[in-house]
């Protein structure tokens, strides 16, 4: 029974979708649009009821994509994202948001952050994977902000992040992305997600993240938000991230028992050096 109202839902949607384009596209043989040519032969009175058929079938083939999105997955549909922003953002309405407030940490352990990478993969990768990413800014910025809402503060749910194929490369073509929101919410994304992170810090730079977001820098069309944000994220990338245990940090130490002073990376008192570097640094 499922298959067949799936099988029929498509068939509807088909439908809908080619009178639309009859409705809207189609051009008569002295170029004008069929409504266009069509008119003298209609009436006025013929001529409204086609309109009306028309305008009824744009709104339902919209309502077929809104149901065919939700489902896909419920919990990725546009209004259900929209909601899970609002629930882990609470009363934060900070533009800049470098740590969680204590609603967004209660939320971000009791669950609401489940669905974050699979919104990652399924609206942006994927879009990515298919050649339409922009197709739906509204769901892309939405899906990016779940995300830098779930990792900010949270070391595990970074290396989440970093575990989804694709992330990387579709999140830094998102910077350069037309919407401006998408912009600024892909390049808040790579701010917070490369930081004290290695692997999503290596990530974004092998995916070009750092000539995207330097031209958002020197667009003088950019919005002041893009920019801020683009600037925050070179910054975190200029920055040093290792592979430590628990925080992703590289714990840099001035030494001055050779020649010249050096720099050892400590893991932590207890494990001791990671690795040294006995260039100069002074």
């Amino acid at each position: 029974a499922s298959g067949f109202a799936q099988a029929a839902h498509c068939v509807r949607s088909i439908l809908r979708v080619g009178l639309l384009v009859v409705c809207c596209f189609v051009r008569s043989a002295d170029g004008r649009s069929w409504l266009a040519a069509a008119r003298p032969r209609l009436g006025p009175r013929k001529m409204r009821r086609l309109l009306a058929v028309c305008i009824i079938t744009a709104a339902r083939a919209a309502d077929d994509t809104r149901a065919a999105e939700a489902e896909a997955d419920p919990e990725l549909a546009t209004d259900r994202l929209q909601a899970r922003v609002d629930s882990l953002r609470g009363d934060d309405a900070r533009l800049v948001r470098y740590s969680a407030t204590d609603h967004t940490a209660a939320a971000q352990s009791s669950g609401a952050c489940e669905p974050f990478a699979r919104a990652l993969g399924d609206v942006v990768v994927a879009a990515a994977k298919s050649g339409t990413l922009g197709a739906e800014p509204d769901r892309e910025v939405l899906a990016l902000q779940v995300a830098a809402l779930c990792v900010v503060d949270n070391p595990a749910h970074r290396a989440k992040l970093s575990s989804v194929a694709g992330v990387h490369e579709a999140v830094a073509a998102l910077v350069s992305s037309r919407d401006k929101r998408v912009s600024a919410a892909a390049s808040e994304l790579v701010y917070i997600g490369a930081f004290a992170n290695a692997k999503n810090h290596a990530g974004f730079i092998g995916a070009g993240a750092v000539a995207a977001l330097g031209r958002v820098v020197l667009d003088e069309a950019a919005s002041p938000v893009s920019a801020m944000w683009a600037t925050a994220a070179l910054q975190n990338l200029f920055a040093s991230y290792c592979d430590t245990p628990d925080d992703g940090r590289c714990y840099w130490r001035f030494g001055a028992d050779r020649a010249s002073p050096t720099l050892t990376l400590w893991v932590d008192d207890r494990g001791g050096a990671l690795r040294e570097l006995h260039g100069e640094v002074m």
